[in-house]
């Protein structure tokens, strides 16, 4: 990210145009992108040579004068709208890296959030992409289109589930594929060693799966120890449910398929880590709950 500082604002006017048309385009044309930006027409082939130049964008491998955003160069247009719009303040150091994401800290009025810029290929959708109302044609679209929809459905996710109270990140805003949430201090469940409280943690993650169920609407879609964040404060463990883009619908046909196996793999941690006694069929019960989906 460090390059971003050193773009032009007409660069910066690119990559946003470019990035403004992924679900659109794979490759935009250069005349679209000269009516996109309004740029002088003499001065787009210079900008578009040295955004390749800094891998930032790709030319079509056999139509020369068609472009889409690297991976970088979509999370900096996400990163300069964050800033610009004041969403934070600046973007820190970056704290992970996932098949699926980078993640970066970054700051606003000096408190720390966490920055995730998504990248999704289609196996990462591999039960979403059988939900009727996300679309069959999900599979067909490039990776680009994939992460800025996914960031999407991520955000939209958090700020349904901050609403009903469940422990989720709380989100502070998105730009194309980035969304922006509440930095939470703790390490990853299946990283977590020994706790002081097992069953607690367990009936943080039980809650927040029936709040999702229940009050949102929707299951997680790929629930397990590594998308489990445990936090500790003034003597207390709690469990935090993070990667909320697989979410599909509590009243899809195969939504309870999904949650049963969520919950299997859960039960199966607590049960193989910490000797608890857990029936998946008990923790489903208490999430659905008296519900009539079915």
């Amino acid at each position: 990210m460090k390059i971003y500082s050193n773009l032009s604002r007409e660069e910066i006017l690119v990559l946003r145009s470019l990035a403004s048309l992924v679900k659109l385009y794979e490759h935009v044309p250069i005349e679209v992108i000269k009516r996109r930006t309004g740029l002088p027409e003499t001065h787009v082939p210079k900008i578009l040579r040295s955004l390749v130049g800094n891998r930032l964008i790709a030319p079509h491998k056999v139509y020369g004068n068609m472009y889409r955003p690297t991976f970088t160069g979509l999370n900096i247009a996400s990163l300069h709208g964050l800033l610009r719009r004041g969403v934070i303040d600046a973007l820190g150091d970056r704290i992970g890296v996932g098949k699926e994401s980078l993640v970066y800290l970054a700051y606003k009025n000096g408190e720390p959030l966490i920055v995730k810029f998504h990248r999704i290929g289609i196996k990462s959708f591999r039960h979403v992409v059988r939900v009727r109302s996300y679309g069959e044609g999900f599979e067909r679209l490039w990776w680009g289109a994939r992460s800025v929809i996914s960031a999407e459905r991520e955000h939209r996710a958090l700020e349904i589930l901050s609403r009903v109270g469940a422990r989720v990140p709380r989100p502070f805003g998105r730009e194309y594929n980035a969304v922006v949430m509440e930095y939470i201090e703790g390490i990853d469940l299946y990283r977590a060693g020994d706790l002081e409280n097992p069953s607690a943690v367990l009936e943080d993650i039980i809650d927040t799966a029936r709040k999702a169920y229940i009050d949102a609407g929707i299951v997680h879609g790929d629930l397990s120890p590594f998308n489990v964040i445990v936090s500790r404060s003034g003597g207390a463990e709690n469990g935090y449910v993070i990667d909320w883009p697989q979410w599909i619908k509590a009243g899809d046909r195969v939504s309870h398929e999904i949650l049963r196996r969520d919950l299997r793999y859960i039960a199966e941690f607590f049960s193989k880590k910490y000797g608890l006694k857990i029936d998946p069929e008990d923790l489903f019960a208490r999430v659905v709950g008296s519900d009539g989906r079915r």
